[in-house]
């Protein structure tokens, strides 16, 4: 009897052995895993790239409109994802104000249209907002338009283009 004992307490430790391995207290094993680096998150434009993308855009619309392929690019870019909820409200809000004549182009800040050609000045950045200016050309003359941008939701957008009188200081 105390031989089929003796058999039966090294037939658990056997057991427990192959099912729990080794028993003695371990520290946690760290190289088996790779170790783990931050996610890399391709940085956002910058205010010019936001700015050039923008009016790049508009321009081309202006043209196709103006070539006949229809379409009005004041009211499609309204709502254009490069300018801030802010900023549409407003434009919204400036077109809405425009009853008969003397209305004017809320992106340009003129009634007509500019040559094909622009500048898109340096900013000033600041840590959530960028100042630059955006020269267009009309016949060869320039206009300046102050542009305005704010981080919303991380990324640079349009957030103010300031339409003044010419020769009028910001």
């Amino acid at each position: 009897m105390k031989t089929k004992s003796i058999l039966a307490l090294f037939m658990v430790v056997g057991v427990l052995v192959l099912v729990g391995g080794d028993c003695t207290p371990q520290p946690p094993d760290n190289t088996s895993q790779p170790p783990t680096t931050p996610p890399t998150t391709t940085p956002g434009k910058t205010p010019e790239e936001v700015v050039n993308e923008f009016y790049g855009e508009y321009l081309g619309a202006l043209e196709d409109m103006a070539s006949g392929l229809g379409g009005n690019p004041v009211e499609d870019f309204i709502k254009h994802d490069l300018l801030t909820a802010a900023n549409q409200v407003e434009i919204e809000a400036t077109i809405a104000s425009m009853t008969g004549p003397g209305g004017y182009d809320p992106f340009l800040c003129a009634q007509n249209f500019p040559d094909k050609s622009y500048i898109v000045g340096e900013p000033t950045i600041g840590d959530d907002n960028a100042n630059l200016t955006v020269t267009f050309f009309y016949g060869g003359n320039p206009s300046e338009v102050p542009v305005v941008l704010a981080k919303e939701g991380g990324e640079w957008k349009i957030d103010e283009i300031i339409c003044q009188p010419p020769g009028l200081d910001q």
